[in-house]
């Protein structure tokens, strides 16, 4: 039996490469600060996690388009527009035509959207303190250099094959 629980595979094969890299790491972090979300904030206030993201981008870039939002918060600008649609539907955002290009929309948190961002965003900021506390100040600016300049790097070459 493998450290995992699993039995290795009866043709011997065996490759770790993949969940070693950075990447699936980066997911693996993210999957874990994210897994309570759907039964704790979701349900109560009858979000997702998607949805949860475009409230956050739209506090802090108010009157963004679906594709601002999307490039904003890196999901395909489809499913973006899902979402702020749902959101529009709950009315918790609300849009209006950009005045520079009438096939745009610029979208903004309602009354009802602030008041769910204001009562997820204390735990959401205290969850991300609870991984931050491991390190330095330092190490922190480190790696939110990194992560800065990893996500740029990544939407400059969107066009290639998909990753893990």
């Amino acid at each position: 039996m493998t450290l995992t629980g699993t039995q290795p595979p009866p043709d011997g094969r065996h490759d770790t490469r993949a969940i070693e890299t950075l990447t699936f790491r980066l997911i693996l972090l993210l999957n874990l600060i994210t897994k309570p979300f759907n039964a704790s904030h979701g349900a109560q206030h009858g979000i997702s996690l998607s949805e949860w993201r475009c409230i956050m981008w739209l506090a802090a870039h108010p009157g963004s388009s679906g594709q601002a939002t999307a490039n904003g918060i890196g999901l395909d600008r489809m499913s973006v527009s899902r979402n702020l649609r749902l959101l529009e539907t709950k009315g918790s955002v609300s849009r209006k035509t950009d005045k520079k290009d009438r096939k745009r929309w610029q979208w903004c948190l309602t009354e009802p959207g602030w008041v769910i961002y204001d009562a997820i965003i204390p735990e959401a900021i205290s969850r991300d303190q609870t991984f931050t506390d491991a390190l330095s100040e330092g190490e922190c600016a480190v790696v939110n250099r990194f992560l800065k300049e990893a996500a740029r790097s990544v939407s400059l070459s969107d066009d290639g094959p998909p990753g893990l």
